[in-house]
């Protein structure tokens, strides 16, 4: 027998202002054949989450409800909003911004000689004027006007929360809110937390896809000393702007003023927001698929640095970025990898080996070995032992070449990044040595030379891993080691 639980519910209605927490109940009254009225009272204008649902007759069970983005206003003759670029809400003291002025004109122009003043208000309700002045012309369509704050201006505002005000004539906008965050940091030391293996890569990774609890998560991570963070996250398609429908809500609507005023970051600009507002370092991590194999062939390499450019380049435009991760747990082969993946990697290499040294394959190279070690000693020709020797140093030119493309990508979008591998280590004797590319081509071009090692069984506590790693990560030249 089917049972409907939702028979003798009781439809309910709310409304959320945009960028508020509270609910405000609306009134629905039940007609016939399913039919409901809704009656919206004086809301005020705006853009809302309008939420319909119906709550079953036994309290102890949960109401079901949709919801959708709706706007109100009233009929008017133009429209004013304020915008940042990318949807910033959080700034360093010092740091250069603007901050933009979108008019809408709606119906007819806007008339010349009408007034349009920009007030900056701090916490305690002190104005300052950054812009004052009456049109030039009328403005037929829209206009925008970008006011520039230089970094000596904001060095001088204290940290905090501030808003931004703006009326063009007697027409008012949605108030700019956003916070000023001090870029001293309480320690030299690095305290840097790794997404990877931990709680927080997941997290970060839900904030990607969703844009929620990135202020949450960085404040969390302050809280417990860190002033950095590494983002962990399996998926490659980073850049997510989970609630974009709003922007095109609000195009239908010029009422609302300029839908810029209504941008949606991605979930990753949201989390640098929250990076700035709590004053965390951020690095990105760029190939993190679990286990993989180096990749190999011109075409691939030069994919990758096109990601890495691009990755870059998203991000570049907060000063919480500091560069990037390149890769994580990477090694020469991996069983993880699907066969296409494996037979383009393995045709890459044997041809680029052969182009480099013209009279060889990795067959030749490898029956030179064969040769050398199965004579006897006083018959050994040296010469079989450097032909071999020509395939491992090309399997370590190998890592050069995707460390150099990968890190010539970002350096040519963002100069001043600081960049790190997590180089793959193991812990037993000997493992902890160019177990995956000499440290000589890994770090190579890098400001931070950093590992992961882990244990996948019974080797027992490793205490001394720490100290003869940073021994072992220094021979590539003066560089942070973590």
């Amino acid at each position: 027998e089917i049972t409907n639980r939702l028979s003798g519910g009781v439809p309910f209605a709310q409304a959320q202002l945009y960028g508020a927490a509270a609910w405000t109940p609306l009134d629905i009254k039940a007609g016939a054949d399913g039919a409901n009225t809704l009656t919206l009272p004086k809301l005020g204008d705006g853009l809302y989450k309008l939420r319909l649902g119906l709550r079953p007759k036994d309290d102890s069970k949960p109401p079901i409800a949709a919801d959708a983005w709706v706007t109100v206003a009233e009929p008017r003759e133009s429209a004013i909003g304020l915008f940042t670029p990318r949807g910033r809400d959080a700034f360093y003291a010092g740091e250069s911004f603007w901050i933009g002025v979108g008019l809408i004109a709606i119906g007819k122009p806007i008339p010349a000689g009408t007034a349009l003043h920009v007030d900056l208000v701090d916490a305690g309700s002190r104005r300052f004027p950054l812009l004052k002045e009456t049109l030039d012309g009328a403005v037929k369509d829209r206009a925008t006007r970008i006011l520039r704050l230089d970094g000596g201006a904001t060095l001088h505002l204290a940290p905090g929360r501030y808003r931004v005000e703006a009326t063009l004539g007697s027409v008012g906008s949605r108030p700019l809110i956003f916070d000023l965050a001090s870029p001293e940091q309480k320690t030299h030391f690095a305290n840097v937390m790794m997404g990877k293996y931990s709680s927080y890569g997941e997290r970060y990774g839900q904030v990607l896809r969703t844009g929620r609890g990135a202020d949450e998560l960085a404040r969390e991570l302050v809280d417990q000393g860190c002033n950095g963070f590494k983002g962990m996250a399996y998926d490659m398609d980073r850049v997510v702007r989970a609630d974009a429908v709003i922007e095109q809500v609000v195009r239908e609507r010029p009422e609302l003023g300029p839908w810029e005023a209504y941008a949606q970051p991605s979930g990753r600009d949201r989390f640098l927001n929250a990076c700035v507002r709590h004053n965390l370092r951020f690095w990105e991590n760029l190939f993190t698929y679990n286990d993989t194999s180096l990749p190999r062939g011109d075409n691939i390499l030069a994919a990758c640095g096109r990601y890495a450019g691009l990755e870059v380049h998203s991000m570049q435009h907060s000063p919480a970025f500091q560069g990037v991760c390149l890769y994580d747990e990477i090694y020469w082969r991996s069983l993880n990898d699907g066969v296409p993946v494996v037979t383009a990697f393995e045709q890459a290499l044997e041809l680029n080996y052969r182009a480099k040294h013209r009279d060889l394959t990795s067959a030749k190279a490898m029956k030179a070995l064969d040769r050398y070690v199965g004579r006897p000693p006083e018959q050994r020709n040296i010469q079989d032992l450097e032909t071999f020797r020509t395939y491992p140093a090309y399997e370590d030119e190998c890592w050069r070449l995707w460390c150099d493309q990968l890190v010539g990508s970002v350096k040519t979008v963002m100069p001043s990044s600081r960049n790190m591998v997590l180089n793959r280590y193991w812990g037993g004797n000997g493992g902890n040595i160019s177990a995956n590319g000499r440290e000589e081509d890994v770090y190579a071009r890098l400001e931070i030379a950093a590992c992961v090692m882990y244990k996948d069984g019974g080797y027992g506590d490793r205490p001394v891993f720490a100290p003869m790693q940073a021994d072992v990560m220094r021979v590539a030249g003066k560089r942070d080691v973590w």
